[in-house]
C-alpha cells in the first residue's frame, strides 16, 4: 500500500502462513517466509505476488529475510531443526545456489539480518556475550563479526540500517530508538503506552515505520527521525500488522 494508506493490494492467500517480506531495491522483487511447504522456508516473488517459488528447502525454520542491494542473495535467519533451537544468519542466491551458512552460534539465537546499504556487512540480533540481546555486525564474506555496544538490551526485534548507512533504528523497551552506525548517539523516538516492533526506514531516510500494539490492537505507524512526531496510518485491513518494509515505488 501507500503511505497514506491507500491501494491496498493482497499478493498472496495461500491458506499457510506468509510472513516477514523484505522488498528489493528495484521494487521488482519480494522475498518472503512461508509454511506452506510445512516448515517455514524462504520464497520469493514478483513485485506484483506472481511467479511464487520456494528458495530453500532447510526443512527446520527460516524467517526474517534480506535481499541483498544488489538483488543476487538473500540473508535470512535459520535452522535445520525444529523451530525452537537456535538459529544462525545464512545466505543464499536468488537463484538457489550457493547456500551458505555466515554465523555459527550454538547456544545463542542469530537472527533479523540486515544488509548495509553497500551491501559490505549484514546487520543482525544474538544473545551473546551473557549481556542480554545486542546487535551484531558481520561482513558480507563471515569475517570481522563483532558486537555494536549501544548499552542497552536493543537485540530482541528486527532493526533496520537507514538508507545513507550512517544510522540504525532498533526496539529497546518496546519503543523506536536511533544511533550512529557505531552505536553512538542513542535517541528515542517514540513513547508509552503501547509496544513497538520491526521499524523500517523510509527510502528518503527522514520517516520510520513500525508496528505498533495498544490494548490488543495493531496498527502501522509513522514516526518523523527530526522531530520524534507520529502518526497513524490509516488503512482499514484485518489483523494484526507484523513487520513493515519501505521501498521506492519504481516506474
Amino acid at each position: 500500500m501507500d503511505p497514506d494508506g491507500s491501494h491496498v493490494q493482497q499478493l498472496t492467500d495461500d491458506p499457510a502462513f506468509d510472513a516477514c517480506p523484505d522488498i528489493g531495491p528495484s521494487g521488482t522483487l519480494i522475498a518472503f517466509c512461508s509454511d506452506r511447504s510445512g516448515a517455514f522456508e524462504v520464497w520469493l516473488m514478483d513485485a506484483d505476488g506472481k511467479n511464487q517459488r520456494r528458495l530453500t528447502t532447510l526443512n527446520g525454520d527460516s524467517t526474517f529475510v534480506a535481499i541483498s542491494p544488489d538483488e543476487s542473495r538473500v540473508a535470512f535467519c535459520g535452522s535445520t531443526g525444529s523451530p525452537d533451537d537456535n538459529h544462525d544468519i545464512w545466505l543464499i542466491n536468488v537463484d538457489g545456489t550457493g547456500l551458505a551458512q555466515l554465523t555459527n552460534s550454538p547456544e545463542q539465537d542469530d537472527c533479523h539480518p540486515v544488509w548495509s546499504p553497500d551491501g559490505s556487512s549484514i546487520l543482525f540480533t544474538s544473545a551473546r556475550g551473557g549481556l542480554g540481546a545486542q546487535l551484531w555486525l558481520i561482513m558480507a564474506n563471515g569475517r570481522e563479526e563483532h558486537e555494536i555496544p549501544t548499552g542497552q538490551n536493543a537485540g530482541l526485534d528486527p532493526p533496520d540500517w537507514s538508507p545513507d548507512g550512517n544510522a540504525i533504528t532498533y526496539i529497546q523497551d518496546g519503543s523506536v530508538y536511533v544511533m550512529a552506525a557505531d552505536g553512538t548517539g542513542v535517541r528515542r523516538l517514540t513513547q508509552k503506552p503501547g509496544i513497538d516492533y520491526a521499524p523500517a526506514w523510509s527510502p528518503q531516510g527522514n520517516e520510520i515505520v513500525y508496528r505498533h500494539l495498544e490494548n490488543e490492537i495493531g496498527s502501522l505507524r509513522i514516526v518523523s527521525v527530526q522531530s520524534g512526531q507520529s502518526r497513524s496510518v490509516p488503512f482499514t485491513q484485518q489483523g494484526l500488522p507484523l513487520a513493515p518494509d519501505w521501498h521506492t515505488m519504481v516506474s
